[in-house]
């Protein structure tokens, strides 16, 4: 299938994997409406899915994505305008809150603590899971594990994470070719009541997707929705919401705050490494503090690594907070790169070099017009050739 507009490619498998991960937020979107949206009697067949459901994401939801977007770019930088160029309006600035194949950042994932922190975690039993399948509930109940072992460290069993991760993998053997859920809706309730020390309207507020409107179900990650007398879900949406769950549950412990500050440093340190720069070793000068700093042939690149939380959930749901926030953020870093050219002659006469380039990496992305500010998202596209 040849170029369907819009950057949509389906000519091959991987252009389609690319295509649906790309879409994956309004599809679950869709589905969480499906059973409050959808009257009459007539069933829907499986090629339906793509034929009526799919043009509507495509038109529709898009859309509205773009539109909230663009909104907030205009509400945030001054210069903003849209042209239209006789197919669509393209504004002047673009933003890009997610990173590579269109997933969520984080601000320490599991990937972080495994490919960094390592020597840090306690082993766990490796489930068999079957190569053909690309997900599978054993490997639902995998990623259980894993996160509950990259997160021991910051407690996180001792929230209702525990009992929610517990309740996800004992419902996983239950799944129909398994991948798919559904649960007569006695049953859901019987299991929410038995899990003990937990309240069970509390675990069906977690879990249960509300009957909402677009914008609360495109920031929704409870995992089951209720299809009449039973409740449905699948491997792909109790991964995602584990994931985000343990991230909103940590977000407020300052020992996470501090380690994963830590972690972030150590990945702008070996993404610079790939990119070519020389990392050196200095953390302190003249009691005078560092995060990262590199060099590129006769250039000094002091690079302040900021881990700073954003939560994406409000472009739409609180545009407003959004962009007094990102505002704060903008004021703040300039704020600390200020502060770092002022003592740059340190590193000058440390190095031995004339030149010093200062440099914020936001873990998460910020709406600005400096170019100083680069989002980690953007890191090889900014920082990878010249500069």
């Amino acid at each position: 299938m040849a170029d369907l507009g819009y950057g949509i490619n389906l000519s091959t498998i991987g252009d389609a994997v690319t295509y649906f991960q790309s879409r994956r937020r309004l599809i679950v979107t869709l589905l969480c409406s499906l059973p409050h949206g959808c009257k009459g009697t007539r069933a829907m067949t499986a090629l339906d899915s793509m034929n009526v459901f799919m043009p509507q994401i495509e038109l529709h939801g898009m859309s509205l994505v773009t539109l909230h977007r663009q909104a907030l770019l205009a509400d945030i930088v001054p210069d903003f305008t849209v042209r239209d160029d006789g197919v669509g309006g393209w504004g002047s600035h673009t933003f890009q809150p997610l990173e590579g194949f269109f997933l969520e950042p984080e601000r320490l994932s599991v990937l972080d603590m495994e490919e960094l922190r390592a020597d840090t975690l306690a082993p766990i039993v490796v489930e068999a899971i079957d190569p053909k399948r690309l997900l599978s509930a054993a490997e639902l109940r995998h990623q259980a594990r894993l996160i509950a072992r990259a997160y021991a460290g910051f407690k996180l069993d001792d929230t209702r994470f525990a009992a929610l991760s517990q309740l996800v993998i004992a419902v996983s053997r239950h799944m129909t070719d398994d991948y798919f859920l559904v649960m007569d809706r006695s049953r859901f309730e019987t299991l929410l009541r038995a899990q003990s020390g937990c309240d069970a309207a509390q675990l069906r507020a977690d879990l249960l997707a509300p009957d909402a409107d677009f914008i609360q179900n495109s920031n929704c990650f409870a995992p089951f929705i209720a299809v009449g007398d039973t409740v449905i879900s699948n491997v792909n949406l109790l991964m995602r919401f584990l994931n985000a769950f343990k991230n909103f549950t940590l977000e407020g412990r300052k020992r996470y705050q501090v380690h994963s500050g830590f972690v972030f440093e150590d990945k702008i340190k070996a993404a610079l490494a790939e990119l070519g720069y020389s990392v050196t070793g200095i953390k302190r000068i003249n009691r005078k503090e560092f995060d990262v700093v590199a060099t590129r042939g006769a250039t000094i690149f002091n690079i302040q690594c900021k881990n700073n939380w954003i939560d994406l959930r409000d472009i739409e749901s609180d545009p407003k907070a959004f962009a007094r926030y990102n505002r704060y953020l903008v004021w703040y870093y300039q704020r600390a790169l200020a502060k770092e050219m002022r003592r740059e002659q340190l590193l000058k006469d440390a190095l031995g070099l004339s030149e010093v380039r200062h440099f914020v990496v936001s873990r998460f992305p910020v709406i600005t017009n400096d170019t100083r500010i680069v989002a980690y998202n953007t890191l090889a596209s900014r920082l990878g050739g010249a500069l």
